[in-house]
């Protein structure tokens, strides 16, 4: 097996996974390929050649280039490393330890600073967001979204693979931020539910007597940070549709309804007591009018 510049061997328990041995048994096979020529050639016995043929049995991989060697054919493996884009749910894993720091620029540029935080959470919070539960019905609903978010990029990956071509890589450069915001909201509220369940797991062990009362809820701004992503979101797909060419409508019309999504979300949960609480406090008429939809990003 011959391994090119900047590929690696491997090593692989199965390496019949990916493709079934019937698959490449029956592709090399001719007329005159008997099962009982085969297995007299291998030292088996003939049912065992059936049921690799037939795919009921796998063989090792040593007896698969010799079956495959008889067939006056040859095996060639070809082993490279591929790039493998981390899944958002990864992402949100490696940044949780600052849940409230904003990486992406298109992202930052629309929030407000009061929502945007290096470490911690926010000082102060009023505990009146959702509970534990009601937000871990909201984690869902977003991680639904991410995974939405994430098909319009894997589809120009996925083409680009197989068609390098200048516009689509341009376009997967402009698709960058399409999603930050639904993956920023999944963080925070992942963090502030684990959070949550930590000061409750520890109190329940403290003695009754001294076991102190917390909040049953998340913090007010804690919420506003992770809803005020999805509006970003809404707005990023928006923009974005809006400067795509003709040639480009089918993605124009994912993303669009990727930033219907993601406005309707944005609604439902901008009707909540706590939310709507800390947009009365926000003194910030440009950042209030575009949560309302007047301002584009």
């Amino acid at each position: 097996m011959h391994l090119g510049e900047g590929e690696r061997a491997v090593s692989v328990q199965d390496p019949m996974t990916a493709v079934p041995a019937a698959w490449l048994l029956q592709r090399a096979r001719s007329e005159a390929d008997t099962q009982t020529a085969l297995a007299r050639f291998l030292g088996v016995a003939q049912p065992s050649v059936h049921r690799y043929l037939t795919g009921e049995r796998e063989p090792t991989f040593a007896d698969l280039q010799r079956l495959i060697a008889s067939m006056g054919c040859r095996l060639e493996l070809l082993v490279r490393t591929e790039h493998q884009a981390a899944f958002p749910f990864q992402e949100d894993r490696l940044t949780a330890c600052q849940p409230y720091r904003v990486k992406e620029p298109a992202l930052a540029r629309l929030l407000p600073i009061c929502l945007q935080r290096e470490h911690g959470g926010f000082p102060a919070d009023i505990p009146d967001g959702p509970t534990p539960g009601e937000a871990l019905g909201w984690l869902y609903e977003l991680r639904v979204l991410t995974r939405q978010a994430a098909a319009p990029r894997r589809r120009l990956e996925t083409l680009s693979d197989r068609r390098p071509h200048p516009h689509d890589e341009q376009l997967l450069r402009r698709l960058k931020p399409v999603g930050s915001g639904a993956r920023q909201a999944v963080t925070a509220l992942a963090c502030a539910i684990d959070r949550a369940a930590q000061r409750t797991s520890r109190e329940e062990r403290r003695p009754r007597r001294s076991r102190r009362e917390i909040p049953d809820r998340l913090g007010r701004r804690t919420w506003a940070h992770a809803v005020v992503c999805v509006r970003a979101d809404a707005t990023i797909c928006a923009d974005l549709v809006r400067t795509l060419s003709d040639e480009d409508r089918y993605l124009a019309a994912e993303l669009d309804e990727l930033a219907q999504h993601s406005a309707v979300l944005y609604r439902q949960a901008a009707a909540t007591t706590a939310f709507t609480a800390w947009r009365s406090d926000l003194d910030d008429p440009r950042c209030l009018d575009w949560l309302d939809g007047g301002l584009q990003g």
